[in-house]
């Protein structure tokens, strides 16, 4: 016996090779995305951190910033000259107990202060810093404790990684080495910077307060409180408007660079501190896919389950592992897990899954006509059908048939029946090509819907190609029928309106049927009423127009009325495109004035006879 695969499960099997393919390609990459969203995690950290767990270095860093207001106060722009000035600062600081000091800054020019200043070297561990382009000047290059690589790694706009070059660690590795008190054993290694702390939070000085106090105010401790550099890293660094400012995860504004470097510091040192996590660990790229991809399959299988309850938790699965899982594990242990990945592969599992009941549903479409109640059962369900029915957007399309009340009168009732059976039947077929279907006949008059609980994308154009292809359906049954000595119809007449509709339950105690209910089902008739007085094939509102993409759509142009688009001024035209024409704004009967136009095309008549 031969097994039949169900179209449920070929959609479900091909929805995980797609998904498998989503992730593979998400889990490779890392864009703004995901790093908004580590940010997020850096601040739920910040929430949850206390002096003695999380990411803290083992010794506190000061600030001592170089500002506009301190080259007001030094009396001249910051450069080399400033180098005269730079031996008592770090005198003072050595004499203030600091570990350390760290110099966000590059000294690539010599001059004659070079020599005092590495005099002043000795006294406490000093590091300069390098980068591709600014070396250090040989005269002092031997005198400073070390020398550390400045650049960091910036996506974004947001310095990320701290990194090293042949030589030269990182210079947070550096700094947190000098304070340990063992400088040859700084890390090489990158690292992610970890901004779980705010970047901001540290004491802050101008070093002119420094270069200003005098030996009187350094020995009052109330007025020059030098205290504050005892044990501790102290690094020194610009924090001008418009140089070296980058985008912090925690800071309300741009920052200075040298605040990255002492977060990079903070990273490096976490390992050491009291009940610290340790560094950033992000997860393997197959590893971060295999997860997404679990989760995915998770989501898929409980979407598309038979039981409402288990479709219910996709949702729940959703957010609990594509966004708290990643959140947690990142506050507890600091792995980074992909968290974008998961979100992308989550809603892609959603996606999936809906496509692949409504592969079922179009199935069901396929079989039914118009509101088929079974259907509609089924349906009802995954958009809350109530007693109320429901909202959408669709288009209406009304048609009916010219002269057909003659038609009738004329000829024997099983010719009727031989040339209706056969238009009908052809019109159903039109429509359903379009993504349409057909809601009810009443008599002659066919009325059709495009939009829920079908397609709904651009149902209006969708509409609107549909009544041409019924149009050029006519004039081809009408070249059969005049072989085949069968009456013809003189020709059929379509409106079509669009706008918010109500699908929902209509009738009695004894008999309830489905229908729609709205002004564009009263339009889409009223103007299928008015291409009898103006003798054209098709009007649709200004909406159904204005959101076409296959046909030309014309309004009047300035000093043009109405009255030039006419059905005088169109009878003798010769479009070689078929066209949306404007035909004025006409009383409407229940709807006040509406802007219409009129199809104009090659091959359909204007008129029929």
């Amino acid at each position: 016996m031969r097994l039949q695969p169900s179209p449920r499960r070929a959609a479900r099997l091909v929805s995980l090779l797609l998904l498998a393919l989503i992730v593979t390609i998400g889990a490779t990459r890392t864009g703004r995305f995901e790093y908004g969203l580590l940010d997020l995690r850096f601040w739920v950290t910040r929430q949850l951190r206390t002096d003695t767990a999380g990411p803290a270095a083992p010794r506190p860093a000061v600030l001592l910033r170089i500002t506009e207001q301190t080259e007001e106060r030094v009396g001249t722009r910051f450069g080399p000259a400033w180098r005269a000035r730079y031996p008592a600062v770090i005198e003072r600081l050595a004499d203030a107990g600091a570990l350390a000091v760290v110099w966000d800054a590059a000294f690539v020019a010599g001059n004659e202060a070079d020599e005092p200043f590495a005099a002043s070297l000795t006294r406490v561990p000093v590091i300069a810093a390098e980068q591709t382009d600014r070396r250090t000047t040989v005269t002092l290059a031997r005198y400073f404790a070390a020398i550390g690589w400045m650049e960091l790694l910036t996506v974004d706009g947001v310095p990320r990684r701290a990194l090293g070059a042949p030589g030269r660690p990182p210079l947070g590795a550096l700094a947190i080495a000098a304070a340990q008190g063992d400088i040859a054993s700084a890390l090489t290694e990158e690292r992610w910077i970890d901004y779980s702390r705010d970047p901001l939070d540290v004491a802050a000085f101008d070093l002119a307060d420094l270069l200003d106090a005098s030996g009187e105010r350094l020995a009052d401790e109330a007025r020059t409180p030098l205290s504050v550099f005892s044990g501790r890293v102290v690094f020194v660094g610009l924090d001008m408007e418009g140089v070296d400012r980058f985008r912090l995860p925690g800071a309300a504004h741009q920052a200075a660079g040298v605040y990255a470097h002492i977060a990079s510091y903070r990273t490096y040192g976490a390992r050491a501190a009291p009940g610290a996590l340790g560094a950033i660990s992000r997860a393997r790229p197959w590893m971060g896919a295999l997860l997404a991809f679990a989760v995915a399959a998770a989501v898929l299988l409980f979407a598309t389950s038979r039981i409402r309850a288990l479709r219910a938790l996709a949702p729940v699965l959703l957010v609990a592992a594509a966004m708290v899982a990643p959140v947690v594990s990142f506050a507890a242990s600091r792995v980074w897990l992909p968290q974008g990945d998961l979100i992308i592969a989550s809603v892609a599992a959603l996606v999936l899954a809906t496509g692949t009941r409504r592969i079922e549903l179009a199935r069901g479409y396929r079989e039914s006509l118009g509101f088929d109640p079974q259907l509609i059962e089924r349906r009802s369900r995954e958009v809350g059908f109530g007693e109320a029915g429901i909202e959408r957007e669709a288009s209406i399309l009304c048609a009916d048939v010219r002269g057909y009340t003659q038609l009738v009168s004329d000829n024997d009732s099983a010719q009727v029946f031989a040339v209706m059976s056969r238009y009908m039947h052809e019109m159903e077929e039109v429509i359903e090509a379009h993504g349409g279907y057909i809601n009810k006949y009443i008599g002659d008059e066919i009325v059709a819907v495009f939009g829920f609980p079908r397609d709904e994308s651009a149902p209006a154009s969708r509409a609107v190609a549909a009544a041409h292809a019924m149009l050029e359906k006519v004039i081809v049954l009408r070249a059969e029928w005049s072989l085949t000595d069968l009456p013809l119809i003189d020709g059929i007449g379509v409106g079509i309106d669009c706008g918010m509709v109500r699908f929902m339950r209509i009738g009695g105690r004894r008999r309830v049927q489905f229908d729609i209910i709205g002004s564009a089902v009263n339009g889409a008739s009223r103007f299928q009423t008015l291409t009898k007085d103006r003798h054209s094939p098709l009007i649709v509102s200004a909406a159904v127009a204005e959101a076409q993409s296959r046909f030309s759509v014309e309004a009047p142009a300035d000093g043009q009325t109405a009255a030039d688009y006419g059905p005088a001024a169109a009878a003798g035209g010769d479009e070689d495109v078929a066209v949306l024409r404007f035909i004025g704004e006409v009383l409407i009967r229940g709807q006040g004035r509406r802007r219409l136009f009129e199809l104009h095309a090659p091959g359909i008549s204007l008129r029929y006879s």
